[in-house]
């Protein structure tokens, strides 16, 4: 809000760019542990990007135009996870580095996109203010936002379902790749392939879907899908058949 929203997503983007191409060429599990904390360091200019999408797109054709613009992009990288199974079978470890090479690359093609066509959408302001004093001063705020989120009942509980999701994410999905491919023995292009199919569903609902949400309520679609992706999940867990 302070330096405005296309200002950090071009540079964290570009950071995110030698990053990755940094990846590709990582010697060992410690530099590529370093590379990895400094790329999620740099994610954190997503909210800029999401308000930049958000102001760009009217209040009530929100939902509906979140969809079409994730149909669109995701779109793009539809076979993505198919050719990377196929690199890694392939030409292995080189395949992987490969795929980060090319991720890098996009990256900083994006932020030099981003440089010259993105338009800023927060009114300029000449008042710089330093970056630390920000970073300090959001620490120091923190306490009185959270008691606000807490005195909003609707808010809080979205929040702490939010927070168990995420803790849920973590425990299960980072490691869904090693079930599929070590337990299930799943190849690597099969598992691509399952991915693929997956993101294609999604782009397939995603703008019907939005649309819905801006007819019906986003409510009630956003807790029909949550428990259809609860369902999916338990029944992901039962033990497969022998």
């Amino acid at each position: 809000d302070a330096y405005g929203r296309k200002y950090l997503t071009v540079r964290m983007n570009f950071v995110l760019g030698i990053v990755g191409v940094f990846i590709a060429f990582s010697p060992s599990w410690e530099v590529l542990l370093i590379l990895q904390v400094v790329r999620a360091m740099a994610g954190f200019y997503m909210p800029a990007e999401y308000a930049l999408l958000a102001d760009s797109i009217p209040v009530r054709l929100r939902s509906s135009g979140y969809g079409l613009f994730w149909t669109i992009v995701g779109a793009v990288g539809l076979g993505g996870p198919i050719l990377g199974g196929l690199m890694y079978e392939s030409l292995g470890l080189n395949g992987l580095r490969t795929g980060w090479l090319i991720f890098g690359l996009a990256d900083m093609i994006k932020a030099v996109y981003y440089h010259f066509f993105l338009r800023e959408t927060l009114p300029g302001q000449t008042d710089k203010t330093s970056v630390w004093h920000i970073i300090a001063r959001s620490y120091r705020d923190a306490a009185p936002r959270l008691v606000s989120i807490l005195r909003n009942r609707s808010l809080s509980v979205v929040v702490a379902l939010g927070m168990l999701g995420i803790a849920i994410n973590a425990l299960s999905s980072t490691y869904l790749i090693l079930y599929f491919t070590r337990v299930l023995g799943f190849s690597a292009l099969l598992w691509g392939s399952i991915i693929s199919a997956a993101r294609g569903i999604t782009l397939l609902l995603q703008t019907p879907v939005g649309i819905l949400s801006d007819r019906f309520g986003r409510r009630a679609i956003l807790s029909a899908f949550i428990a259809a992706s609860g369902a999916s999940l338990i029944l992901l867990g039962l033990p497969p058949s022998p």
